[in-house]
């Protein structure tokens, strides 16, 4: 079995709220999302700016139809859209965020 069909098959185990995800609140509906709040360091001619880089997976299917600006609710905090990144399989979108 290649690895996107792997992952089409396992996609519910990532997204289950009782393994990976965590729920968001987008448009007015609960969905679960993979959310990442990573931070990152840049260096700057004289020094370094560390930065956090927010953002969230989701199944395409809940998220169609997403725009820049929009907003996404996770752990009590909104998010604005910045991104919207597809895959190659189709069944998962990367939202870019940035704290409303």
């Amino acid at each position: 079995m290649s690895f996107k069909n792997t992952l089409r098959t396992n996609l519910a185990t990532f997204l289950n709220l009782n393994e990976f995800a965590v729920n968001a609140t987008f448009r007015g509906r609960a969905i679960p999302v993979i959310f990442d709040d990573a931070t990152q360091i840049f260096s700057v001619s004289d020094g370094k700016v560390e930065m956090t880089k927010p953002t969230a997976m989701a199944r395409s299917a809940d998220v169609i139809g997403a725009i820049h600006n929009d907003i996404i609710r996770i752990n009590a905090v909104n998010y604005k859209i910045i991104g919207i990144q597809g895959n190659t399989i189709g069944d998962i979108t990367t939202l870019l965020l940035s704290k409303d």
